[in-house]
């Protein structure tokens, strides 16, 4: 008997509290509703602001932040390439030392030298599509201000295309160093 009296209390408790539940989540709901409202309306009134601005002859601070988004590209372009020319150069020359010293001990390292040229070719090929990047960049920087928005985008294009051409010539000196020398290099491991 105390069981049904219990169930009784507790149904009638959690209608009592899903209807308050209720009433605070409509409240909610009107709260969050008028609160996008306004957002909404902040928003807009920003995008007037901007527009207000940029047609008040502002376009000059607007010219200022672009070049100096593609003075930091540049920067951050130049610090990263330089630091894979740097592992390169670090390669040819250690390349370069294990050779003398195997040719000095009278090892064939014809193929090691041969691939060692090859690496040298990629690397100024690198260096060359790297430049034409940099230019690509500096490019930008003519076209960013004023009304040639056309030519600027074409101008990105330049740059984008040019940076996968760079971004091939990593994965190619990176895969011909794992397969080619690598393999000369156990080749004659194998013959020492």
């Amino acid at each position: 008997m105390k069981f049904y009296k219990i169930a009784a209390l507790l149904i009638i408790f959690t209608s009592y509290v899903s209807l308050a539940g209720a009433q605070t989540l409509q409240e909610r709901r009107e709260q969050l509703e008028t609160r996008i409202e306004s957002i909404r309306e902040q928003a807009s009134s920003t995008r007037m602001v901007t527009a207000e601005t940029l047609e008040d002859n502002n376009i000059k601070k607007a010219c200022d932040v672009m070049v100096e988004r593609v003075d930091k590209r540049l920067a951050e372009f130049s610090r990263n390439y330089t630091a894979h020319e740097q592992v390169y150069a670090t390669h040819v020359s250690r390349l370069e030392t294990i050779s003398g010293k195997l040719s000095t001990e009278g090892q064939d390292v014809v193929n090691l030298n041969t691939n060692i040229a090859v690496l040298k070719v990629k690397i100024d090929k690198f260096i060359i599509n790297k430049e034409a990047v940099v230019v690509a960049l500096e490019a930008t920087k003519e076209f960013s201000c004023g009304n040639l928005d056309e030519e600027f985008l074409q101008s990105l294009q330049l740059v984008r295309d040019a940076q996968r051409i760079l971004l091939e010539d990593a994965r190619d000196i990176g895969s011909f160093i794992k397969t080619a020398i690598k393999s000369d290099l156990e080749k004659i491991r194998q013959e020492y």
